[in-house]
């Protein structure tokens, strides 16, 4: 067997090394996804006392965070076919910032409603960008430990944002608590960037085998 093939192969140290910095990230990035999912719901009571909202208008921005996310994940996947999913993710997570940069600024039902759209947009992508690098990224032997750490990520971000935010606001106020927030997915976006090798092409190990060009 050659250096070079030996380097490619799903056994080696590299490969194993390389696939678990890409699960990591990823598992980064998905639990950010759903840290986001859950911050206009640990506001409601913030919004509530500062404006007088009552709670259907709350939910309603919820409900509109998740139907356009809901709507733009139908075809989210044909434009991570398209361009690829590492330009993709980092536009979700960039559309978490503003929406949060708004949500924190806000003066008006208007602009809150402004934010969830954004921020569903936002949100709409992560699914098709997370499996497209998993299976163009990750060795077949990892695959199911690339999608367990998918699932637990995610729940731990659910599970973080109440704590983050609850904190935070009883520490200060609820706009610095927003602004940390955004501030958060911000230092996610910053590590995508630090992984870019990462998260493009792909899976070496499987081009070297098959005789593709990578």
């Amino acid at each position: 067997m050659s250096s070079t093939s030996l380097a490619f192969d799903d056994a080696s140290p590299y490969v194993k090394r390389r696939d678990w910095q890409i699960i990591s990230l990823i598992g980064a990035v998905h639990a950010s996804s759903h840290f986001f999912q859950l911050l206009l719901p640990t506001l409601c009571l913030s919004l509530a006392h500062e404006y007088g909202y009552v709670f259907a208008r709350l939910g309603l921005l919820a409900s509109l965070f998740f139907l356009v996310s809901c709507l733009g994940q139908a075809s989210s996947g044909f434009v991570v076919d398209r361009i690829g999913p590492a330009p993709v993710l980092r536009f979700g997570l960039v559309l978490f910032i503003v929406s949060a940069l708004l949500i924190a600024v806000s003066g008006s039902y208007p602009v809150l409603m402004l934010a969830a759209v954004i921020g569903g947009i936002g949100n709409s992508v992560f699914h098709p960008v997370d499996y497209s690098i998993i299976n163009h990224r990750v060795s077949a032997p990892r695959l199911g430990h690339a999608f367990s750490v998918h699932g637990l990520t995610g729940n731990l971000g659910w599970a973080l944002t109440p704590v983050f935010m609850a904190t935070l606001i009883h520490l200060f106020n609820w706009r610095i608590a927003t602004l940390a927030a955004g501030g958060l997915i911000g230092v996610v976006l910053f590590f995508t960037w630090l992984g870019r090798d990462l998260l493009a092409g792909r899976n070496q190990a499987v081009d070297a085998r098959s005789g593709a060009q990578v």
